[in-house]
């Protein structure tokens, strides 16, 4: 810790103040600085592994998240989960953006969505099967493949319709309001 004694006189009073350059201790830092807007899968720990029962191969469930230091200032929670598949499908001529979950207008109180929940937010489409619902990842051929979730802190809430709410119309109305994102990449490999 490095200390400088500054001599201050008033009025015939010695005064001696000390200054020093040592940084503030955690605690009073943590108060001071805002945390980092952050989305999470409870449980994975650092193997990032996409739970079995959030895949086709497994319960089928939207995964469970949980949200940390969200900006004061934000009014709304979105989250898009999206993933870029392996080989193209009978069908498809060459693989092309996954949408599983478009989930948006969550509050921002929102602390925690427990797997298979909504969280009081709205359902936009998938890409499967065009519902609004979430469709689970069931990706073909050999080989890890990556999922990522996304979400984004608001200025305000979205005034788009579920039936309107497509991963594309989300990322057009958050554009201009979009105060953080936090993003989530997650593997899975399907048993062969």
């Amino acid at each position: 810790m490095k200390r400088a004694l500054t001599k201050i006189s008033t009025t015939g009073v010695l005064c001696f103040a000390v200054l020093t350059t040592t940084p503030l201790n955690n605690a009073i830092a943590a108060k001071i600085s805002p945390m980092t807007f952050t989305v999470a899968v409870p449980g994975i720990g650092s193997s990032n592994l996409l739970p079995r029962a959030n895949t086709c191969d497994g319960a089928s469930a939207s995964p469970a998240l949980t949200f940390t230091g969200v900006p004061k200032s934000a009014k709304s929670i979105t989250v898009i989960m999206h993933g870029i598949p392996g080989p193209a499908r009978p069908g498809e001529t060459e693989p092309s953006t996954h949408v599983y979950w478009t989930l948006y207008n969550l509050p921002v109180t929102t602390k925690v969505i427990n797997q298979g929940s909504t969280g009081g937010g709205l359902i936009g489409h998938n890409f499967k099967d065009n519902n609004l619902a979430y469709t689970p990842p069931c990706s073909q051929g050999p080989g890890l493949k990556q999922y990522t979730i996304t979400a984004y802190a608001l200025k305000s809430a979205i005034s788009l319709t579920p039936s309107a709410a497509t991963r594309d119309s989300l990322l057009n109305a958050m554009a201009p309001i979009t105060l953080a994102t936090s993003t989530l990449n997650l593997n899975y490999e399907r048993a062969s």
